[in-house]
């Protein structure tokens, strides 16, 4: 081990050439291996899948994924007319995308409990009739 710290401090040049060829390696490898990400929930033979595929099959509009749209409000409460009037314009949008199977509204007695205690902050649960992964990509229209 004496000889290696030798040899790394005589020819520190050769180490710092190392180190960057090193590091260009690992850079293309990792490019090398794509940047394409999944989240692709499949298990072969699995009770999860097999649970996943029975509701699919049964109950399509209840096999996609759940999503909480969360809506803050800086000024005033979520329970004003104006707030009120504009998330329940943008909850409505939401509900007419495709793939979407329904939401529930944060104004029914079920959804009281989903406020923050000052009242700035509401959530709204919506139920997708397909995965993330398997919807198609389209840009969102601001």
């Amino acid at each position: 081990m004496l000889k290696l710290a030798r040899w790394s401090t005589t020819h520190r040049l050769y180490i710092v050439i190392g180190w960057v060829v090193l590091l260009i390696a690992v850079n293309a490898f990792a490019h090398s291996a794509g940047t394409t990400y999944s989240n692709n929930f499949t298990l072969p033979n699995s009770d999860a899948q097999r649970a996943s595929d029975l509701l699919a099959h049964s109950f399509p509009a209840q096999a996609g994924d759940r999503d909480t749209i969360v809506f803050k409000t800086e000024h005033g409460t979520v329970e004003q007319p104006s707030v009120r009037k504009h998330m329940s314009a943008l909850f409505a949008e939401v509900e007419r995308l495709p793939h979407v199977s329904g939401v529930v509204s944060p104004y029914a007695p079920s959804q009281a409990k989903r406020s923050r205690p000052t009242g700035r902050l509401r959530l709204r649960p919506s139920c997708s009739t397909k995965r993330p992964t398997r919807c198609p990509r389209a840009p969102p229209k601001r």
